[in-house]
């Protein structure tokens, strides 16, 4: 989208330019004509008819520059239309529609620790959807007739909010059978009272466009969004949205919703 209004803006001050360098020529011409005339001629006797064509020539110029003015003023106009409309594809949508969904979890591992960056998330277990994941070596795989179910870990990020860390981990859901679907995952974990907990998680749909600035204390995750009508290969929206862990916990703040295509 950005590239089209670009490219519109590009050819549109081409079209200007080219137009008022063309008028511009005009105009010089003539005004440099009248002048070397009037110069040559100040002290000869003017006929009416050449005093008559030169104010016709005169106020041609002073045409020529209105109607540069009013190019540029018309093209202006129009372009900041298309952009206008054009950024309204691309308008804050409901934070309630937004396509990351946010749950509070309070799950309590039954083991203690008292550092949460001492943990082997790459060997950790991980409860999806209700069922229970035990990854080895950031990687869980099951092969079944009909069908397959993977679990594997993509990131870990620790972030100290308040004197306290906590622990980002993403992870990627691949499972399906005839069809395949793909869901991601920030799953918040936190200490405390000497045993580990989860506390919020973060599901996506895209895994590949996240950024994570443990300084703004701020997600930005780009996830695909289906309409009504959309195929399952195809949604026709992508959702930006912008999350804030200030107060050690993810709270979606803003969401700007684009066109995919």
């Amino acid at each position: 989208m950005e590239e089209r209004i670009l490219a519109f803006s590009q050819r549109r001050y081409i079209f200007i330019a080219s137009t008022s360098r063309n008028l511009e020529y005009i105009c010089n011409a003539e005004m440099k004509e009248l002048s070397a005339n009037l110069h040559f001629n100040h002290n000869m006797p003017q006929c009416k008819g050449d005093t008559s064509m030169k104010k016709r020539r005169f106020i041609m110029c002073k045409k020529c520059l209105l109607i540069i003015v009013l190019i540029w003023f018309f093209f202006l106009f129009c372009g900041q239309s298309k952009e206008d409309k054009s950024a309204k594809g691309s308008d804050s949508a409901s934070l309630k529609d937004a396509a990351v969904y946010i749950s509070k979890e309070s799950y309590k591992y039954p083991f203690a620790n008292t550092d949460i960056r001492s943990i082997d998330f790459g060997n950790f277990v991980y409860e999806i959807q209700g069922e229970k994941y035990q990854l080895t070596n950031g990687r869980y795989e099951k092969n079944y007739r009909g069908g397959f179910d993977m679990l594997e870990l993509s990131s870990v990020t620790y972030c100290n909010i308040a004197g306290n860390d906590i622990a980002i981990v993403g992870l990627r859901h691949h499972y399906g059978g005839g069809s395949s679907n793909l869901d991601s995952y920030l799953q918040f974990f936190r200490i405390q009272n000497n045993a580990i907990y989860l506390y919020y998680k973060i599901r996506h749909n895209n895994p590949s466009y996240i950024t994570l600035d443990t300084l703004k204390k701020e997600i930005i995750i780009d996830s695909y969004k289906w309409l009504e009508n959309d195929p399952h290969c195809c949604p026709s929206k992508i959702d930006k949205c912008f999350i804030s862990i200030k107060n050690g916990y993810p709270e979606l703040v803003k969401v700007i919703r684009k066109n995919v295509r």
